[in-house]
């Protein structure tokens, strides 16, 4: 059985979750689970939900790699700026943290 190794640091943290993450969107596209309309998917980085890494926008499921991820931000107003419109904005700077809060504090 394979040996779990401790993280050392907070960037190796951020780097593993990177990988875990780049490695659920190219089996997401193996699986055809890639099609749909503003498809994405999210990791917490921080224990507060947020900061977190997402897909970037028009890059299809089964090309991404850990590098590509975004990481943002939702209290740095330059994470507003990656959005095309202030509702996409909304939705996904004000929900993904509630929800990562959600799911490090245990509420289902």
């Amino acid at each position: 059985m394979p040996q779990l190794t401790a993280v050392r640091s907070r960037h190796e943290n951020e780097w593993r979750l990177r990988i875990d993450l780049a490695a659920s969107f190219r089996l997401a596209a193996e699986f055809g689970w890639h099609e749909g309309v503003a498809n994405h998917f999210s990791v917490a980085v921080s224990d507060d939900g947020r900061k977190f890494l997402m897909n970037p926008k028009w890059k299809h499921f089964s090309t991404i790699r850990a590098s590509d991820l975004l990481l943002l931000d939702a209290d740095d107003p330059a994470t507003n700026m990656i959005f095309s419109s202030a509702a996409e904005r909304r939705s996904i700077v004000s929900a993904q943290p509630a929800f990562w809060r959600a799911r490090s504090s245990g509420e289902n």
